[in-house]
């Protein structure tokens, strides 16, 4: 098993702290990040192999996190999935158009997030 560092961009104290718990029990590091701006600095500074970055963040939303992200070099290295309840193809374009790798319904399914983290998007 290949252990991934994976930082988690959520605002809802809960619901980050069950993916860190999801992850951590699958053998990975995990990141949690309550806010846009700590996000985006932490995709920077960290290095994380993948980021969950919830869409409908206050303030800096996960579109904007993404948009700057991928302005930065080396950002390719992160496999960039935007957690979101908006399924529409609409929806996934727009995300697919900010830079994200991924679109992954709100809940996330645990053995989709598993199957990400074992590297089988």
């Amino acid at each position: 098993m290949i252990r991934r560092r994976v930082l988690i961009v959520e605002d809802n104290q809960d619901t980050g702290e069950m993916y860190r718990m999801l992850i951590e029990l699958s053998g990975h590091e995990a990141l949690v990040a309550q806010n846009g701006a700590l996000g985006l600095e932490l995709l920077k500074s960290a290095r994380p192999d993948i980021a969950l970055v919830d869409i409908g963040l206050p303030g800096m939303d996960g579109y904007e996190i993404a948009r700057r992200f991928r302005a930065e070099p080396d950002s390719d290295r992160v496999f960039l999935v935007a957690l979101t309840g908006y399924g529409s193809s609409t929806d996934r374009d727009r995300c697919r158009q900010a830079g994200f790798d991924l679109h992954m319904l709100k809940p996330v399914d645990p053995q989709a997030l598993q199957s990400l983290l074992d590297g089988r998007p």
